[in-house]
């Protein structure tokens, strides 16, 4: 797993449970979002997060 998704997972596990997202949480962890964001800008089709990685979250 890149370093990108794992950050994505991160949040992602910390943010939602049941389904559920606490959109405040995630906005108020902006050192590990923006960490995130700064990467997808670089190379956006690279570092997206598949599916399969994110699904155990939804």
């Amino acid at each position: 797993m890149n370093r990108t998704k794992s950050l994505y997972a991160q949040l992602l596990e910390k943010y939602v449970d049941d389904g559920v997202m606490d959109y405040k949480g995630f906005k108020n962890d902006k050192a590990k979002l923006d960490k995130y964001l700064k990467v997808m800008e670089r190379d956006p089709h690279k570092s997206a997060p598949t599916l399969r990685s994110v699904s155990p979250y939804i």
